[in-house]
């Protein structure tokens, strides 16, 4: 996550083209770019990873929207939907075996997926993450880091919030591997990380800022609302241990905390 940058990238295009050579007498040639494979990466609502994804998927033409390919044949093809689709207010370690919400935009969304990789004969293949850190990031997490950057947010005084993170890294690396082909899956950092915890490394990351402590949870939540103030002391995060049963013990993630105050940020960094 880049300190100057709290924005979300912009979708980018990306035509083929071709190019023929004047044949001459006697021999002909023609030589043409050949196309890249097509990978298909719907991220609803989460469109700041795209450059994630080109990053890791550098040899194919990575396109986000699903009902635009046409009659293209996808060489990969992968949802990354949310945690937010479980009927669930707190909980901790929760399995992909969770209910659903009845009804939400997650759920549609990821019937809509379904359905299209039925009719083009491709595994359905999603990840759900919870908070998604990085460049452009979205919702709480972004709310916790202008927040801090503003000098506004404050810890509350004993505080046992509890969290499931995922760095945009990881889901770009991991989302697209072949052993998650065919199957819904979890996808975290594999950690419960503390509400305190996320504050301090973001903070620790937006330039080392300090921030103060509330004492009275009453006066939190009059000053934060009861959503916000829900959401930063709530115990809520998710198992990933069907992902890392598929992938194996070779695969090491990066705990998200960790990386905010280690990672060596540079040109090349998103």
């Amino acid at each position: 996550m880049k300190q100057d940058s709290i924005e979300s990238s912009e979708q980018q295009h990306i035509n083929a083209e071709s190019q023929c050579s004047p044949s001459g007498e006697g021999d002909a040639s023609a030589d043409a770019t050949p196309a890249k494979p097509l990978a298909v990466v719907y991220m609803p609502e989460r469109e700041f990873l795209l450059p994630y994804f080109q990053r890791e998927l550098s040899d194919y033409m990575v396109v986000t929207a699903f009902d635009a390919v046409g009659e293209s044949k996808p060489a990969l093809a992968v949802m990354v939907s949310s945690t937010d689709i479980y009927n669930v207010k707190a909980g901790r370690e929760l399995t992909e075996e969770t209910s659903l919400l009845s009804s939400s935009p997650w759920r549609e969304k990821e019937e809509a997926w379904a359905e299209w990789c039925a009719r083009n004969s491709l595994a359905v293949t999603i990840v759900r993450c919870p908070e998604v850190i990085g460049t452009g990031m979205r919702g709480l997490a972004m709310r916790l880091a202008r927040g801090i950057a503003r000098g506004t947010l404050l810890h509350i005084r004993d505080n046992e919030g509890l969290i499931s993170l995922i760095h945009a890294t990881d889901v770009a690396a991991l989302a697209i591997r072949p052993e998650h082909q065919g199957h819904t899956v979890n996808l975290t950092d594999g950690t419960e990380t503390a509400m305190d915890e996320l504050i301090d490394a973001l903070a620790y990351r937006l330039g080392d800022k300090h921030v103060l402590t509330i004492k009275w949870p009453r006066i939190a939540r009059a000053i934060y609302g009861s959503e916000f103030y829900d959401d930063m002391t709530r115990q809520l995060t998710f198992s990933n241990s069907l992902a890392m049963c598929l992938l194996g013990p070779s695969v090491r993630l990066n705990k998200v905390t960790e990386y905010l105050r280690t990672h060596n940020y540079n040109e090349e960094s998103l």
